[in-house]
């Protein structure tokens, strides 16, 4: 399910136009309670719109299941290929019962049973990782951001002394950043080997944006220099 519509129809061989009446925050909207986005729910429920384009010609295939005064396409759906799309967030409070037609696009839309249980989640990751990874190491690449931290976190209580975390400062990021992720680390039963690559990755560089290595000959140029002769990228 796309909450940009627009993107699903466009891509599907539909057409997309700026809105002659653009839309913003709550919207009365009409839909189709037989669709299995909206069962269940009011024929006549308050979507948060926030579009100033639209679908105004459906890929073949598709058909509208919600529409506003000034949208006809507020929903859409594939029923056959299991597509849909909506052009208001459905993830808000402001949409009403928007977490029911996220509920209903799983269960009734992908087949979702619900059968899972969160409870005791950690030690069931922890069983599953040695089981998988029994007595070999792990080398994980570490960014600093929240699915690489979670897995570090993880492998870490999992299967300790078999984790090597290496983290890669590119010159990319933002101030400090590079700095900030080792401390957040530091200190903890993680090993982490960070790999400062600023100098050794010049085209990548944003001084060198800035001295004028702009023209992308250039940039192939400094790369081919920092890579070499033979193709080897230096140590």
């Amino acid at each position: 399910m796309l909450r940009r519509s627009a993107l699903l129809a466009w891509s599907c061989g539909g057409t997309v136009a700026p809105c002659l009446v653009s839309e913003y925050g709550k919207t009365a909207m009409r839909v189709d309670t037989g669709s299995n986005l909206f069962k269940g729910l009011n024929a006549a429920p308050i979507g948060l719109m926030s579009h100033t384009d639209q679908i105004v010609k459906l890929p073949e295939g598709f058909r509208s299941v919600a529409c506003t005064d000034n949208c006809p396409n507020a929903a859409i759906e594939n029923k056959a290929n299991r597509l849909y799309g909506m052009q208001f967030h459905p993830e808000v409070e402001s949409t009403s019962r928007g977490t029911d037609m996220i509920h209903n696009f799983l269960y009734r839309v992908c087949g979702a049973e619900g059968d899972y249980d969160l409870h005791n989640l950690q030690e069931q990751l922890i069983r599953d990782i040695r089981d998988q990874v029994g007595d070999k190491h792990v080398l994980l690449a570490l960014s600093g951001g929240v699915d690489s931290s979670v897995c570090a976190a993880l492998l870490s209580r999992a299967i300790p002394g078999q984790l090597h975390c290496v983290f890669v400062d590119h010159g990319l990021m933002r101030k400090n950043e590079g700095d900030d992720v080792e401390a957040a680390f530091s200190g903890r039963d993680l090993p982490l080997y960070p790999c400062k690559c600023r100098r050794a990755l010049p085209c990548c560089s944003a001084r060198h944006h800035r001295s004028g290595a702009e023209e992308k000959d250039n940039r192939r140029r400094i790369c081919q220099g920092v890579r070499g002769g033979d193709g080897k990228a230096p140590r």
